[in-house]
């Protein structure tokens, strides 16, 4: 008895609805796009109701990403919520960044590294000549800030009591 295997091919496909109208479209963006155009010139949905799809679409990929609220910054590659400080700590690529039209530094080669690792709470970057190297920094911020280190009890807690005393000074002003 020669069986065949049963395939089955799963769509991935999100209904949005507009105007009380179901729209079917891909998953992916670029063929959500196309979905869009079909439906149009098929007469299904106008070009206003598209239009309202791709606004309600941006707005799901938003609700979707909150962990990343640095994603629209030039040269963006990754973050991680930095417990210490309750901030972020950001890995930006300088050479992507100048590909975008935003230059991060004027030479990242003569800065130290074509990697930018930020930690946004207190402002200090260190560059990194490689992405492992990266890597760890934005894993472990008290590698680079001095501020972090003396909040994870590492430092003599002088950046610390300066950065708090810049804070109360910024507030007065």
């Amino acid at each position: 008895m020669n069986a065949k295997k049963a395939t089955t091919t799963t769509k991935l496909v999100r209904v949005v609805t507009i105007h009380g109208k179901q729209i079917e479209i891909s998953k992916r963006n670029g063929a959500a796009l196309i979905d869009l155009v079909i439906h149009r010139k098929a007469g299904r949905i106008t070009a206003e109701e598209a239009c309202e799809v791709i606004e309600k679409l941006e707005l799901m990929k938003q609700e979707r990403y909150p962990h990343r609220p640095h994603s629209d910054y030039a040269g963006y590659l990754s973050e991680k919520f930095n417990q210490l400080s309750r901030g972020y700590v950001i890995i930006l690529d300088c050479k992507l960044a100048e590909e975008q039209g935003v230059a991060l530094v004027e030479d990242y080669k003569e800065e130290g590294g074509r990697y930018q690792v930020l930690c946004d709470k207190h402002s200090t970057i260190v560059h990194c000549t490689n992405m492992p190297t990266a890597r760890a920094c934005r894993n472990d911020a008290t590698a680079f800030c001095d501020i972090c280190r003396d909040l994870a009890g590492e430092g003599d807690g002088t950046a610390l009591a300066f950065f708090n005393a810049e804070q109360e000074r910024m507030k007065e002003l």
